[in-house]
């Protein structure tokens, strides 16, 4: 598995985060997540350079854009 960050709270996986340039189809790193971080149950992120993309999946999963993940920062 190969996520491109992994974001931790007390040494534990919250948020696996995978980048792509366009790809806006699921990447099986992100869908797969569990199986390497269980039993420790994380958020995963596809972050896309596409403009006006939000979809979310099973699991805690959801692939945005990186404008409107920016727009979602305080």
């Amino acid at each position: 598995m190969e996520v491109d960050f992994l974001v931790t709270r007390d040494n534990k996986p919250v948020i696996a985060v995978e980048v792509k340039l366009k790809e806006t189809s699921l990447s099986s790193t992100i869908k797969n997540r569990m199986k390497w971080l269980h039993p420790y149950i994380t958020l995963g992120l596809q972050i896309v350079d596409k403009r006006d993309v939000l979809k979310k999946y099973d699991n805690n999963t959801w692939i945005i854009s990186v404008e409107k993940l920016l727009h979602f920062l305080p």
